[in-house]
């Protein structure tokens, strides 16, 4: 058995004061460590640095923006629940 690989998207999440979301797609890297440097050098660029910080808890997070890092496995489904339209 082999062991799939894995890729690390790093997103950046901003929640308007309105409640809407606007979510920034910045990269996908081949390391966890990779994403987290990346979110750091982008930390001090202009409207990033509103919310700097990395998300690891999403569901406790006192501030819901910020960036995302998210592990995904290659060559596996991601969302396997299908979806409702209304």
């Amino acid at each position: 058995m082999t062991l799939s690989a894995s890729v690390f998207v790093l997103q950046h999440l901003h929640v308007h004061d309105s409640g809407d979301e606007c979510w920034k797609m910045i990269g996908i890297y081949a390391s966890r460590g990779a994403a987290e440097e990346a979110a750091v050098r982008l930390a001090k660029q202009s409207g990033f640095q509103d919310h700097p910080g990395i998300i690891d808890d999403p569901v406790h997070a006192v501030d819901e923006s910020g960036f995302y890092i998210d592990e995904y496995r290659i060559n596996e489904d991601h969302w396997t629940d299908g979806y409702v339209t209304v």
